[in-house]
């Protein structure tokens, strides 16, 4: 029945056409789950669906050819992303203010760190159906800076509007406040009064806070977690009411390595939301931030309720649904969050992020029917569900890879669910040379390929070898390739002689498919035989001869030879016996 099943999932997913219609996934989710998902009035009572579509928007990097404007362009940037998507209300579909770059197809650790090209701009809109991009570029002449704005057509790179500003630092608060107030406009969007006075609110953007900011980016971005975490205390303090200070600190508290650690990282996550009260950014980065392990249950429910009225409250943002989502997922609520998840399909069918979070959410479903018995373990009926399921998060991860194919962790669930479902196989690597080439400084695509060609995965050497001579060969300078060679040394050192012995095997498959080989190998044998049958024929009547002239035996040592020399020959023969191993004849 499940194989049935199967057959026909796959016959409705590929026929008709090679690329598969949105719909038609969100159809087969619905037909496999039927019975079993949620209304939305239940996970969030008060969502309504907007009758109209938010503009699609994002803000990419200012460039700049002044080295020593290089962070302020950058910091601009960040302060115009934080501040336009998130008022009191979201009006505007946006990619994550953090990952507006990966998002773009951006690898910041391969690339010049800047998102301000129009294959980005290309990019958020293949990967996220984004249509406008704001961008620009920025100068200064002696201490007056120049903005230079321009917002800009995803799809086809041409201006939509543009405009100047000219500031001292102490005037760009006043700058960035209208370069904002600008983009709302031009797009269409009516802020209510109390969000345009939340947006002009001095107090929240002072020169000095713009200019600390500047002056720690690198710190900021660069350096050490601890170090990080240290730094922004002080930065706090100093400037309570910058928003993208509190932003960093719930970032780097993100990840708790005790107990005491994730108590802080909680009393944060509180402290920012009662800081900034009503700010929708910094709600969703408090929840977003928790460690999901050390929460009691009490707490993982306030969470789950906290990212359902942010949903409730910005219906237009995306990003607020997807975090509802997994925030189910992630405690196995797998059919609460597929509930969630075609919802987002089928709202936003243009965002990669919404196919990855549904193929996740049914892969997570199949390792539940599965468990994590051994396979030989696992029931008949569940083996087939398991399968079903495998196959449909593959299709919808594809979906999501050829949306955008530079992000890292679609590549790693893909290559996951290949080995998983049949361990080491040529699709493997085959995916595996796909994603290395793609995304070629995310270091978990080589761990888990690394982890899948091991031998009780029917992997090998060779292509453990691979893995990591390719890890080396894309990232010269960082530590973790030189640490899966040092792990995985035994491999390397005995592939050498393994990969001599495959040529030697393969140079004799080419000697025994030569008919001429036969020819000469039958002649080598017949004379083999012939000489075989002589030498026996000679040492047969040797032995006979010694036998009736002397009636000694073989076993004599020789000495019956030695009794038809004549005296002289025998003394030569004993003085040859007994001269030492170092003495030559004169």
């Amino acid at each position: 029945m499940h194989t049935c099943r199967l057959f026909v999932l796959l016959v409705a997913l590929m026929a008709a056409n090679e690329v598969i219609a949105d719909d038609e996934f969100i159809r087969q989710v619905r037909h496999e789950f039927a019975g079993e998902l949620y209304p939305l009035e239940k996970l969030a009572p008060g969502y309504e669906r907007p009758a109209t579509k938010a503009p699609s928007f994002a803000v990419g990097d200012f460039l700049t050819d002044d080295e020593a404007l290089r962070d302020w362009s950058f910091a601009i940037g960040d302060i115009l992303r934080w501040r336009i998507q998130y008022v009191p209300t979201v009006h505007l579909t946006m990619p994550s203010a953090y990952y507006t770059a990966l998002d773009a197809g951006v690898d910041r650790e391969q690339f010049d760190p800047v998102m301000a090209t129009p294959e980005h701009f290309k990019g958020l809109h293949t990967a996220m159906g984004i249509d406008t991009v704001l961008t620009g570029t920025m100068s200064r002449d002696g201490e007056e800076f120049t903005i230079d704005a321009a917002l800009v057509n995803s799809n086809g790179g041409d201006q939509r509007a543009a405009r100047s500003w000219r500031a001292t630092p102490g005037q760009l608060p006043a700058a960035l406040i209208e370069i904002s107030g600008w983009v709302y406009d031009e797009l269409g969007v009516e802020l209510e009064p109390a969000e345009r006075a939340y947006l002009e609110d001095p107090s929240t953007l002072t020169s000095a806070a713009i200019v600390t900011y500047v002056e720690n980016y690198a710190d900021l971005n660069l350096t050490d977690l601890v170090v990080r975490q240290d730094l922004l205390v002080t930065l706090r303090e100093a400037h309570p009411k910058f928003t993208l200070f509190a932003l960093y600190a719930l970032h780097a508290k993100s990840y708790p390595t005790n107990i005491r650690e994730a108590r802080a990282n909680l009393e944060m996550s509180y402290q920012a939301r009662e800081d900034f009260p009503g700010h929708a950014g910094v709600a969703l980065e408090s929840y977003r931030s928790m460690d999901l392990n050390s929460l009691e249950e009490h707490e993982i429910e306030r969470r789950r309720n906290g990212l359902r009225d942010l949903v409730v409250a910005n219906p237009h943002d995306p990003m607020m649904m997807i975090n509802f989502a997994n925030a189910w997922g992630d405690q196995g609520d797998i059919h609460e969050g597929l509930s969630l998840n075609l919802e987002i399909a089928e709202r936003w069918p243009h965002n990669y992020r919404a196919w990855w979070g549904l193929g996740w959410l049914v892969s997570k479903h199949a390792w539940q029917v599965r468990g994590e018995t051994m396979w030989s373990d696992v029931p008949k009926d569940a083996r087939e569900t398991f399968k079903l399921m495998s196959f449909l998060s593959d299709q919808i991860i594809d979906k999501a890879i050829a949306m955008n194919n530079k992000h890292g962790a679609l590549w790693v669930m893909k290559l996951s669910g290949i080995g998983s479902n049949g361990g080491y196989s040529s699709e493997l690597m085959a995916t595996f040379e796909a994603a290395a080439a793609v995304a070629p400084t995310h270091e978990p695509i080589y761990a888990t390929t690394l982890n899948f060609s091991q031998n009780k995965w029917g992997g090998n050497a060779a292509a453990r070898r691979r893995v990591i001579e390719l890890a080396a060969e894309n990232n010269p300078d960082a530590a973790w390739p030189r640490f899966m060679r040092q792990v995985h040394e035994p491999d390397f050192q005995g592939l050498d002689g393994i990969a001599d012995a495959v040529k030697d095997e393969l140079a004799v498959r080419r000697i025994l498919e030569n008919p001429t080989f036969w020819k000469l190998l039958f002649f080598v044998i017949a004379a083999v035989i012939v000489l075989s049958i002589y030498v026996s024929m000679r040492r047969a009547t040797r032995s006979m001869r010694m036998s009736s002239d002397d009636n000694q035996q073989n076993w004599d040592g020789g000495r019956a030879k030695r009794r038809e020399l004549t005296p002289d020959q025998m003394l030569e023969q004993v003085r040859r016996q007994n001269r030492s191993p170092g003495q030559v004849d004169r």
